[in-house]
């Protein structure tokens, strides 16, 4: 699907054909919610966007316990929302599904466009024009999103997000402001269900049973601009830390094949915990019982910062200042440069920082 498709008046004539464009609707937002019966969040795909949405979502239900809300996720990140209790829906789909102009495309917009929507929010910053479709064929009423030059007959309530330089959960919490409600994302914390963090606590014990020990989470997966460091590199400083926190390692992926982790695995020189394969909950709840988290700009960097765990960010060139958790004393970005090395005396300043601060 080309970006100019939803523009093209050719296309809006298709559209309004087959019954998948806006009706001639009207809306009254006024920094409210009130009057609404059901609404869909639609994901960008990206795990950390839908922790970060989290809290907005949990707002909303507690101000209009009575609006219906529902998602449309991506099947591998399901997991996250399943049984959450501001959760009414789940509307999941395959990345192929979302492939313009096939079947199973516009079965997914006809299966939206069926739940009778009243809004629709995008979550994604960036035009993306297979989820931009979503709101325009669903025929809410309001249609919510970040201002991007395509989505002008898109959308209806556009938010011309100066984020560049802020870290993307302020994102979610300007368009929580949009619809009436205020939190403060520095403040907000991951919180999984008890159970959920005592079964991860016990798998922890069994292969950690002195509980001083340090629990050192790396994630050597590659970050959002798809750079990482050479896990050479990456195992050096991690060897450092092992040594000098003495520490023992859980290493932790989403995606990565099984012989990249094994290969990362035999560079370390300390211990590693060896853990049964966890599903994307399970994983959050061992993440959030680090006690440290190293890791490039991925998911789980990101998810362990809303956990509230000390995180060290191995960022490269790559990765935009909008993925730095800035004003949060537990956490420390430290970017590798071509041509350049870090030096163990920043490594360790930056982790005795952002350590102390955990313990403060």
């Amino acid at each position: 699907m080309s970006g100019s498709l939803l523009t093209s008046p050719v296309a809006r004539v298709v559209l309004r054909a087959l019954g998948m464009a806006p009706l001639d609707r009207t809306f009254e937002l006024r920094g409210s919610l009130a009057g609404l019966r059901r609404i869909l969040f639609v994901d960008s795909g990206e795990l950390s966007d839908l922790v970060f949405f989290l809290p907005v979502l949990e707002g909303i239900k507690e101000k209009w316990p009575a609006l219906e809300l529902q998602v449309m996720v991506e099947e591998r990140w399901a997991d996250l929302l399943r049984r959450e209790a501001s959760v009414d829906g789940l509307i999941i789909y395959r990345p192929e599904q979302l492939r313009a102009r096939s079947t199973s495309y516009y079965r997914l917009l006809r299966e939206i466009q069926g739940r009778a929507f009243d809004g629709v929010i995008l979550m994604a910053e960036e035009r993306d024009p297979a989820r931009d479709m979503v709101p325009y064929a669903s025929q809410a009423s309001l249609r919510v999103g970040v201002w991007q030059p395509e989505r002008e007959g898109v959308l209806n309530c556009l938010l011309r997000w100066q984020g560049r330089g802020r870290y993307q959960i302020e994102l979610a919490a300007e368009i929580a402001r949009i619809v009436g409600l205020r939190y403060d994302p520095l403040r907000w914390r991951l919180v999984l269900r008890p159970e959920e963090l005592r079964a991860a606590e016990q798998l922890i014990h069994f292969r950690k049973p002195v509980r001083e020990q340090v629990l050192l989470g790396v994630d050597p997966g590659p970050g959002k601009a798809s750079r990482r460091y050479a896990p050479d590199n990456l195992a050096y400083l991690v060897n450092h830390l092992i040594e000098k926190l003495r520490a023992k390692v859980m290493i932790f992926h989403l995606d990565q094949p099984a012989g990249e982790i094994e290969s990362f695995r035999r560079r370390l020189r300390g211990e590693t915990l060896d853990m049964p394969e966890q599903k994307l909950r399970e994983t959050l709840a061992l993440t959030s019982r680090c006690d440290l988290f190293v890791a490039g700009n991925t998911d789980l960097f990101h998810a362990a910062v809303a956990a509230g765990v000390p995180a060290l960010g191995l960022f490269t060139e790559a990765d935009g200042v909008r993925w730095e958790p800035r004003e949060r004393t537990d956490v420390a970005i430290l970017r590798g440069r071509p041509g350049e090395t870090m030096t163990l005396a920043q490594l360790d300043q930056a982790v005795e920082r952002i350590l102390h601060a955990g313990r403060s």
